[in-house]
């Protein structure tokens, strides 16, 4: 993930780096423009859950129109044979 962050970060311009340190958190959000769009980037760690309480904390304190997620749960190996749920589609 750190190397999709890393690409994202390039292309950005006008950034400004927010350190969370609310409930003993020290998470590194980064805000600035992606062809001309308003954008946060956040690497929310591993794991639905993860993503789940980031979004929500994010969601409380800022306005945000869309999310963009890109990672993969669970491995990209063909021989785990990973089975998606419907119910982690909504």
């Amino acid at each position: 993930m750190d190397y999709e962050l890393e690409q994202i970060n390039k292309l950005m311009s006008n950034k400004e780096e927010i350190v969370l340190k609310e409930y003993g958190l020290n998470k590194k959000i980064v805000k600035g423009k992606l062809s001309n769009r308003n954008v946060m980037v956040v690497d929310c760690g591993v794991g639905k859950v993860n993503i789940g309480a980031w979004m929500g904390y994010i969601l409380s304190k800022y306005k945000i129109s869309h999310i963009i997620n890109s990672g993969v749960a669970g491995g990209v190996l063909l021989v785990i044979n990973i089975k998606i749920l419907k119910w982690v589609m909504w």
